[in-house]
């Protein structure tokens, strides 16, 4: 059987605190590309912008299951350290690129270390209220994700923007890495409290997923997908309606502060009314917000975002929602590694096709392929509904 954690507060917030750090890590990519697009030194069209993000995700995602199986031969806390920092020195790296080639080679990479922290912060939390109260502390540290988010667009206005994405970058990966090595001291003293082991030391075997699991799966592609599609591609859209790019970062901004009261609201409104009418309501808002943009210049854009940025995330947490008590605690890490793999996949896949569709057609119709798409999630979910999901996964 595997130990309860005998500190759950101290586990809450270094699970909070790192998952800050690794989605304002993976968040930064956007104002990166947006800045590096428009370096006259690198020239990047969409599709190669797409490909980029697709690295960086894709590898992340893709490491999330090794990381996940890890966990019983070394401590979580030391993998989500490891984890956050690889992306970090990934970044400062990534300041150094002078080419399509090596920008894509060195997020490749970079991403790899992104596979920790959420199965791992998320095991870890749920482990340390597996008595109670487990259900606010998981969401406490997916909010805290959302900061991370909100922090990105910031860094690239006043940090990126102005020092130059090169120079900024470094900056801010350098004391990224000061910050995660004097948080870790510390929380050094709690890390022994935070272990995974079981008795036996080995790796699980892999559990067959059931249909309801996979069906689930299929949404949680989709809607992943198109959430970071979006967030990567719409920055795009709106200086093709000739913005700037300070103003372009901002919407950004606010899109993001839509999304963290999106994952809180769709948590609340989740305990009080069906899954489906949630979904109905946040995707279909998306879809309508998205077939609007077609007349984005006349549009008022500023409370659209927001409003955007609730319904794009706020999906995912009724999604997970669904399977949050249906894994045993000897098997959730796997289970949650898979969850958040799968999105994952769904995010590294999209920003590739969006990227190829806007260069053949236009970043316009991007918009279109987006509601299209959270209409689909509509459906499936009208499948998700009707299934009883059991502890087999």
């Amino acid at each position: 059987m595997l130990q309860l954690n005998k500190k759950p507060k101290q586990a809450l917030i270094f699970g909070s605190l790192n998952h800050v750090l690794s989605d304002f890590l993976f968040a930064l990519m956007v104002p990166i590309l947006i800045l590096v697009k428009d370096d006259p030194n690198i020239s990047l069209n969409y599709t190669q912008i797409g490909i980029i993000r697709m690295l960086h995700t894709g590898t992340a995602g893709l490491s999330q299951i090794p990381f996940g199986l890890l966990t019983n031969l070394f401590n979580e806390a030391w993998l989500i350290i490891i984890g956050n920092s690889w992306v970090t020195i990934g970044l400062i790296i990534l300041s150094y690129a002078q080419t399509y080639p090596s920008i894509a080679f060195i997020s490749l990479i970079g991403g790899i270390g992104g596979g920790a922290q959420h199965p791992l912060a998320t095991n870890l939390v749920s482990r340390s209220y597996e008595n109670k109260n487990q259900s606010t502390a998981i969401g406490t540290v997916n909010f805290a994700g959302d900061i991370g988010k909100i922090l990105a667009p910031l860094c690239g206005t006043f940090v990126l923007t102005i020092l130059g994405w090169r120079k900024g970058l470094k900056i801010t990966g350098i004391s990224t890495l000061i910050f995660i090595i004097c948080h870790s001291l510390s929380a050094l003293p709690n890390f022994k409290h935070f272990t995974s082991k079981t008795t036996s030391n080995k790796i699980p075997n892999f559990y067959k997923p059931s249909l309801a699991f996979m069906i689930l799966c299929c949404a949680l592609f989709i809607d992943s997908g198109i959430r970071t599609a979006a967030i990567t591609f719409i920055p795009f859209t709106l200086k093709s309606i000739d913005l700037d790019t300070g103003n372009v970062l901002f919407l950004l901004t606010i899109l993001l502060i839509g999304g963290a009261i999106g994952k809180i609201l769709c948590g609340w409104l989740n305990e009080r009314y069906s899954f489906i009418s949630i979904v109905l309501f946040t995707k279909g808002t998306t879809a309508l917000i998205f077939f609007m943009f077609m007349f984005a210049e006349k549009l008022p854009l500023i409370p659209l975002m927001l409003v955007l940025g609730l319904g794009l995330n706020g999906t995912s947490s009724v999604l997970y929602g669904q399977v949050g008590k249906t894994v045993s605690i000897s098997s959730r890490s796997s289970s949650y590694a898979y969850l958040y793999t799968i999105g994952e996949i769904g995010s590294a896949t999209f920003p590739f096709l969006i990227g190829i569709l806007s260069d053949i057609y236009s970043i316009a119709l991007t918009n279109s392929v987006f509601g299209i798409c959270a209409l689909i999630v509509i459906g499936i979910s009208f499948f998700i509904k009707d299934i009883q999901i059991n502890n087999k996964l």
